[in-house]
């Protein structure tokens, strides 16, 4: 690769150009290193920005700055400040006297469940207590005490045919299912304009 000297000395357009950009670099390669001392003044107003409407306070985009004061401390939230109507004001006050812990709709356990709920504080009374068995099923404390008070048993017909029951009813869902799976495949197959091929289908040239 030739050097810059070299190329100066060429009696060429080349030689030339090479020399006249020497020029203007050693001209301008000190601005780079020259302090203006510029930092400390703001930067001017833009003439349009004083032009334009200022939007009010409460649609102004939110920065960071906006959200810290001058110490860094979050400003405070400010609440709503529409009441709220009387009417849902009525409402949550008659919900949190009715359900003081919170909404907790009844669960219906399963005869299978009950058994093991039985089971269990026939195994241990004093560690399978009535809260115990409340929290570990996820019902109240009533519920567990009507169920091992109960002492009625199915007879093996009648939990043959619960069980019969519950065997169709599993059936029927899954069906339901599997139908409800079909039905969207093919809405799905239709909008993209494919053909399912069923199975057995040949090319015929008849």
């Amino acid at each position: 690769m030739l050097s810059v000297a070299c190329v100066l000395k060429a009696k060429t357009p080349a030689a030339a150009a090479a020399r006249a950009f020497a020029n203007f670099y050693s001209t301008v390669s000190g601005l780079s290193e020259r302090d203006w001392k510029l930092g400390g003044i703001p930067a001017p107003k833009s003439l349009a920005a004083d032009a334009l409407p200022k939007r009010p306070a409460s649609e102004q985009p939110i920065t960071l700055d906006s959200l810290l004061d001058g110490e860094g401390v979050p400003l405070r939230h400010e609440h709503w400040k529409t009441p709220t109507a009387h009417e849902f004001a009525e409402h949550r006050r008659t919900m949190k006297k009715a359900f003081p812990d919170g909404w907790a709709p009844p669960r219906k356990l399963s005869r299978e469940t009950m058994d093991a709920v039985r089971a269990m504080h026939a195994l241990d009374p004093r560690m399978f207590t009535t809260p115990v068995l409340a929290e570990k099923f996820r019902v109240s404390p009533e519920a567990i005490r009507r169920i091992l008070k109960s002492k009625w048993e199915p007879t093996k017909e009648v939990r043959a045919k619960m069980a019969e029951r519950a065997r169709r009813s599993r059936e029927e869902w899954l069906r339901a299912r599997r139908e409800e799976e079909r039905r969207i495949q093919r809405e799905l197959e239709k909008e993209s304009g494919q053909i399912r091929v069923k199975k057995g289908d040949k090319l015929s040239l008849t």
